[in-house]
């Protein structure tokens, strides 16, 4: 049931995300621009999502049919879990101005590594060496220029 649901509403979400980033801007004569990878990112979810949803679909009716409706009780730490991508994203978007792009990147990486358990001497040069290629990929190779922050980089 919980995968069904997980399907159906990552299935919805890359919906909508494709139904948005068809607004977006071309730029000059190409046929592509800024909603090319939105537009891609959300094919993907909507493909798997609906796969996901799809391949559930069978033992979640059978469950809605057969036991009674169970209350669910979320445990708090699997919620915390859940929630914490979308508040260091959030806390990114509003911190990467002060912090700088680069250091920013590399403390949100940092604790989703070890909100997984991944040990300290993994997490760190991971993390470093991730926001460091992140950084030089856009900066350089894109030339799409990030914040500097305190750090000046």
């Amino acid at each position: 049931m919980r995968d069904f649901a997980l399907g159906l509403a990552f299935a919805i979400l890359g919906a909508a995300i494709i139904a948005i980033a068809k607004d977006f801007p071309t730029v000059g004569n190409l046929e592509y621009g800024a909603s090319l990878f939105p537009v891609i990112t959300g094919s993907g979810m909507l493909a798997c999502g609906a796969l996901l949803a799809a391949r559930n679909a069978l033992p979640a009716l059978r469950a809605l049919r057969g036991a009674g409706a169970a209350p669910l009780r979320p445990h708090l730490g699997r919620l915390a879990r859940l929630a914490l991508p979308c508040v260091l994203v959030v806390l990114y978007i509003y911190g990467n101005e002060r912090i700088g792009s680069a250091p920013a990147m590399f403390l949100l990486m940092l604790v989703l590594f070890r909100a997984g358990a991944v040990r300290w001497r993994v997490a760190l040069p991971v993390s470093l060496g991730a926001a460091v290629v992140i950084y030089l990929a856009f900066t350089r190779l894109l030339a799409v220029p990030l914040p500097a922050g305190l750090l000046g980089f």
